[in-house]
């Protein structure tokens, strides 16, 4: 089944045995595709999909058309090598859909942007769409022998479709895709490599690639094998070791709310960044601001981190894998004191950075507020001398 709308599948059944399956090829295709099923089981087999791909064609985080625009940006930053950069970025990594209005008819955040999007809207580089799923139990069974991606939402142009001969394509985002299992009638069954997926699109020709979308899974009881947020890769006239990944887009976000964790992973060079507010509050660290409990940031990974109302950030755990990058840039801060709690730990090709930082902010100190399993630094760059 295949449509630019939206597609709502609705059990209210409150007794007995209530299913959805997709099995034997069976597929959805969707802009939006909502399966709210609170006392129901969701299953999906290995060759069956829930596929929003390329179906969103809003822009609000698209650039202007031609060779001077950008790829489209979301959570993260779209690919672009020329000065005129639009900062797009819109939507945060725990954007929970509204009880309300889960279809976000509103502010329109919870969806990727197409990556030329402005004065014309260009199909061939639409977003991803919007997948929610909200049931009490999930069953995945994939294939032993390959990884099954069971539900995407990625952007447009894909990895693998050819140039379009003299057509310059900029990438659309990935989308949003949130998953919520309360496993109180039945248990969660992941059988095999399956994956989820929100990847940005990749340019083509001189078109530069989209920024991965935004993954959640509420709660805690369910894992999947995989999770596609990695942005797309510029067209193949980027492609060479002198433009450093500047066509590339940045990451999206991958979030399990259950357990406080964050992950941004590109997994490819681009100087583009996953743009995250530093100002968010835990119940179990009263009166911090921090970016998640447990953060994880990929290889080859660019964070930009704000914060608009203090000078202080908390990680209770954070590793930056090699060749990764984090940058501070709070605009009111008289003094920047970064804290951990349990961990600390930057590879040492990484680096965190506070050039940006304002003249009248200085980093002061790594103040530990409990015992630290692992402190490591990587490289340290700093505005002026201290």
């Amino acid at each position: 089944m295949q449509t630019a709308c939206t597609i709502t599948l609705q059990l209210t059944k409150s007794s007995g045995r209530t299913e959805i399956s997709f099995e034997q090829g069976s597929s959805l295709h969707a802009q939006g595709i909502y399966i709210l099923a609170p006392q129901g089981k969701l299953s999906i087999d290995a060759t069956s999909t829930l596929e929003a791909n390329g179906r969103s064609l809003h822009s609000k985080g698209s650039s202007h058309a031609g060779e001077t625009g950008q790829g489209a940006s979301y959570i993260g930053q779209g690919g672009s090598c020329h000065g005129a950069y639009e900062d797009k970025t819109y939507g945060t990594f725990d954007m929970m859909p509204n009880a309300d209005n889960i279809y976000d008819s509103v502010y329109v955040t919870h969806v990727g942007s197409a990556g030329i999007g402005r004065p014309t809207v260009d199909r061939a580089t639409a977003g991803g769409g919007h997948v929610h799923i909200d049931v009490d139990s999930i069953s995945f069974a994939c294939s032993d022998g390959g990884l099954n991606t069971q539900i995407q939402a990625d952007g447009l142009p894909s990895r693998d479709s050819p140039e379009v001969g003299s057509r310059d394509l900029h990438g659309g985002t990935g989308g949003y895709i949130y998953i919520n299992t309360r496993a109180q009638g039945g248990r969660n069954a992941i059988v095999g490599q399956c994956a989820v997926s929100a990847q940005g699109g990749f340019g083509k020709g001189i078109g530069y690639g989209g920024a991965g979308g935004v993954v959640i899974l509420d709660g805690r009881t369910l894992s999947v094998g995989m999770v596609h947020i990695n942005g797309g890769k510029g067209g193949a006239h980027f492609d060479k070791p002198a433009n450093k990944g500047c066509g590339n887009a940045a990451s999206g976000t991958f979030y399990t709310k259950g357990y406080k964790a964050l992950i941004v992973d590109n997994g490819i060079e681009s100087d583009k960044a996953t743009v995250l507010s530093a100002s968010s509050q835990s119940a179990a660290y009263p009166g911090e601001s921090l970016v998640a409990e447990d953060f994880w940031v990929g290889p080859r990974t660019n964070v930009l981190l704000r914060n608009h109302a203090g000078g202080d950030i908390l990680f209770p755990v954070l590793y930056m894998a090699p060749y990764s990058n984090m940058t501070f840039d709070f605009e009111q801060a008289a003094t920047l004191v970064v804290k951990y709690r349990d961990s600390f730990e930057v590879h040492a090709t990484s680096i965190l950075d506070f050039t940006r930082i304002t003249d009248s902010t200085v980093f002061k100190s790594i103040a530990a507020l409990g015992y630290a399993n692992a402190v490591r630094l990587g490289v340290v760059k700093f505005s002026r001398s201290l």
